[in-house]
């Protein structure tokens, strides 16, 4: 799936994606890939977060000190944690 956030807004875009009430899922890794059109528009800098409740929250992955980059169009980096 395709998505855009705006970085205009203050603070950044956050996506939430819920696993339904009562499925703990382990992360072990996760990936994210480069759209075809603009490499201005991928993601850079993140932070992924998770929470058993969906109000405290852990960080999983910090990605928020280093650009990271995508080898070309529709790339797919993988990220352990």
């Amino acid at each position: 799936t395709k998505w855009l956030g705006n970085m205009g807004t203050a603070g950044g875009v956050w996506l939430r994606y819920d696993f339904g009430a009562g499925n703990a899922v382990a992360i072990t890794q996760y990936r994210l890939t480069s759209a075809d059109d603009a490499p201005s528009r991928d993601p850079r800098r993140w932070v992924l977060e998770a929470s058993n409740d969906g109000t405290t929250w852990a960080t999983v992955d910090d990605k928020s000190g280093s650009d990271q980059t995508f080898s070309g169009r529709f790339a797919t980096n993988t990220y352990s944690v």
